[in-house]
This record gives structure tokens, sequence and C-alpha cells, in this order.
């Protein structure tokens, strides 16, 4: 068993290697949103993962389906990323469910 941590929150949940971080989420009971169960066409279920992390490669869908800057930046599928050793992951406000703060223009 491998020990994911998810950030906030600081959620932590043992699962098998090879488990997807978005069953790891489901299993952990954090919120990690996905419309298409898992298939990689809604892009929802977006996690950042540290580049040393032992996880399976970038798909071709996720190469597809992210933008260039966000998969340099470290963003992963969580349908799509598969844990084999411990690791710790943040989950961004967007795939939270939070909605991102307004500013308003002072002019």
């Amino acid at each position: 068993m491998v020990t994911v941590t998810f950030f906030p929150g600081r959620k932590q949940v043992k699962v098998r290697p090879g488990t997807t971080l978005l069953e790891a989420a489901r299993r952990a009971r954090m919120v990690l949103p996905s419309r298409c169960n898992g298939n990689a066409s809604c892009t929802r279920c977006r996690v950042i993962v540290p580049p040393a992390a032992e996880v399976s490669p970038l798909r071709e869908v996720e190469r597809r389906r992210l933008p260039e800057g966000a998969i340099a930046a470290g963003v992963r599928l969580g349908c799509q990323t598969r844990v084999y050793k411990a690791v710790t992951v943040t989950v961004p406000a967007q795939s939270a469910g939070e909605r991102p703060q307004r500013t308003s223009d002072p002019s």
C-alpha cells in the first residue's frame, strides 16, 4: 500500500500501487470533480503533482487535453495518473469546486 496525501486539507489515504489519483481522492473523501467518470474528457480532475513523484508517465490524452503551461507546472489529470509510491498532491481551488474570487475594478 502507498500513501497519498492531498492538499489543502492534508487528507491521507492508503491505496494499492497503480490506483488513480481520482480513485484515491474518492477514497479519502476529497472533492475532486469528474463529469466523465474518469475518461479524461472533462479535465475537471486536475491535480498538481511534484516533478519527482513516482506516478505514471504523462499519457497522450493528457497532452491533448491540458495546455502546455499547465503540464510544465505539474498539472495532471487525476483520472489518468496512477500512483506507485507515496505522493503528496495539490488540488487547485477550481478542481476542488471553489470558484475563483472576482476582483472589483476600483475605477
